[in-house]
């Protein structure tokens, strides 16, 4: 079964509720994560699930060291698969039905393609009838062209059943304080704006903060990293495509203070910002929100371009000072992605589409 529907619908946690609900029959559960390749990686996903399963599934964890004990390659993810799911799986008797949940399928993509998906949907069918499959993921078209085959559940935006279970939640979660009359829920329900107007005015709540710190900031360059970078990237990057980079302890304060209040508004994680949500992304690009004054066009060049020329300086010292330089998440960041920034601004994101 998939749970179809678009950015800050409750995805994510629908599936979590499912975890919770079916704890028993659950042998294996992932949940992928927009800019983490630990959790969106396929090789990942397989190692995650098999790991669950040896703890849930009855005998599962013989088969699997079986597999294991024998000579197998597994270069691509359908061998993976077979090697960590289906063959140990299939190896198994029929038992009660028991239940995997995959978390955000859509994030699996990268540079358009999703090898994930492709597997997903020729291999998944051949699993036993007894594993059940629960999937969550945006409406993309290749998605549902490809798992058409796959009982699914859509929820659109302007679904009236939608407002119906505001109501229902608004109502459980304030009863307990005093019953709201009709008229009451319903201008709260009104005053439910969306995600839009939340992330509005956390941006502008973030501008005006950095600009008290320094009114050098060029804040319309965080916007345009936050949409380019492939995955969390260094604070120290930050500094540097805000032009703050310094060692007197002056700029050092202005530094440190703008790391606070990005942690305070955005995702910092061991020292390297991200965004806490893919409709993060999804809003300063899209035109599916209404207009607001952070938009960032897709197309344009000037994240990467920033991100390019930190990564190129990160380069320039690996050459410079050879092994005595050492790896770090900022030069980590550049090998892993430096190029990938450089084709965007040289040869453009459609050339090898």
């Amino acid at each position: 079964m998939m749970l179809i529907a678009g950015p800050g619908v409750g995805k994510s946690v629908f599936a979590a509720k499912a975890c919770q609900v079916y704890e028993e029959q659950l042998a294996a559960c992932h949940f992928c994560v927009f800019n983490y390749s630990d959790y969106s990686d396929p090789f990942a996903m397989f190692e995650s699930l098999a790991n669950h399963m040896c703890k849930n599934v009855s005998g599962f964890y013989e088969r699997l060291v079986q597999q294991l004990y024998r000579r197998h390659t597994k270069h691509t993810i359908r061998d993976a698969f077979r090697v960590l799911l289906k063959d140990p799986l299939n190896s198994l008797p029929d038992r009660r039905p028991m239940l995997m949940v995959i978390d955000g399928l859509d994030e699996s993509e990268r540079d358009g393609k999703s090898e994930l998906l492709d597997l997903i949907a020729e291999e998944f069918p051949q699993l036993p009838k007894w594993m059940k499959i629960f999937i969550t993921s945006r409406p993309e078209l290749p998605v549902k062209k490809q798992l058409h085959h796959f009982y699914s559940v859509e929820i659109l935006p302007d679904d009236k059943d939608n407002e119906e279970d505001l109501k229902c939640f608004l109502e459980s979660s304030l009863n307990h304080e005093r019953p709201a009359d009709k008229y009451q829920m319903n201008q709260l329900v009104n005053k439910c704006e969306g995600i839009g107007s939340t992330y509005e005015r956390y941006f502008l709540r973030l501008e005006e903060e950095l600009k008290k710190l320094s009114s050098n900031i060029n804040f319309d360059r965080i916007l345009e990293v936050l949409v380019a970078m492939k995955a969390p990237i260094p604070l120290s990057y930050v500094a540097e495509i805000l032009k703050l980079a310094g060692d007197t302890r002056a700029m050092k304060g202005v530094i440190r203070k703008v790391n606070d209040s990005l942690s305070a508004l955005l995702l910092v994680y061991n020292d390297c910002l991200t965004v806490f949500h893919k409709t993060v992304v999804d809003w300063l690009v899209s035109e599916e929100y209404e207009q607001h004054s952070f938009k960032v066009s897709k197309e344009a060049l000037s994240g990467h371009k920033h991100l390019w020329q930190v990564c190129q300086g990160k380069f320039i010292k690996l050459e410079r000072n050879k092994e005595s330089e050492k790896k770090n998440d900022a030069v980590n960041y550049a090998v892993e992605y430096g190029v990938h920034h450089l084709r965007e601004i040289t040869i453009g994101p459609d050339h090898f589409s």
